[in-house]
């Protein structure tokens, strides 16, 4: 269902040209082939158990290029809803110049975006952020260790959906196990 959504939020179909068939008006060619199209990518990241974010699927699934069989119609992604496409590198250098005491804050100031959902916690010495979109499941967390040690946490992407642990630091600080 997710995916289904993300697809149909992916997608728009831009015609190339005005080439209209039969009865059928350019709109509704478009309209068909999104609705194709977005029920083909539900299909493929149903399938995924890696984490991928509507960045990724923006960039390697759908692609601005002409089709290969030559017809006028170009997939292009003209907006998604996500976090950014450097969180990851941005929650580093927040993570890298944070301490216990403003961490909240400091990312926070870094993702003023009000559509981010942000948990932040301080444990045993590391500084845990995990970060999702309201408005979908992309979930990333970062933390930093002790020793200053900078990295994104890996986890079963189950984890995070509502009715799990969600995108929360408890994906780390206590996993599903």
């Amino acid at each position: 269902m997710l995916a289904a959504a993300l697809s149909a939020a992916l997608l728009a179909i831009t015609l190339v040209g005005c080439a209209t068939g039969s009865g059928s008006n350019g709109d509704n060619v478009a309209r068909d082939w999104a609705h194709t199209l977005a029920e083909e990518y539900a299909y493929d990241i149903n399938g995924l158990r890696e984490n991928r974010t509507a960045d990724y699927f923006a960039a390697n699934i759908v692609s601005p290029e002409p089709n290969p069989d030559g017809s006028s119609i170009v997939v292009e992604a003209l907006s998604w809803t996500g976090v950014s496409e450097d969180a990851v590198d941005r929650l580093a250098a927040t993570l890298a110049n944070a301490t216990p005491k403003t961490l909240k804050a400091d990312v926070l100031a870094a993702f003023p975006e009000d559509y981010l959902f942000i948990d932040t916690v301080v444990d045993s010495g590391r500084l845990i952020v995990a970060m999702r979109a309201t408005d979908n499941s992309d979930c990333i967390v970062v933390m930093r260790d002790a020793d200053g040690t900078v990295e994104q946490a890996g986890f079963d992407p189950i984890w995070a959906e509502p009715g799990e642990t969600g995108c929360t630091t408890g994906l780390v600080t206590n996993p599903p196990l």
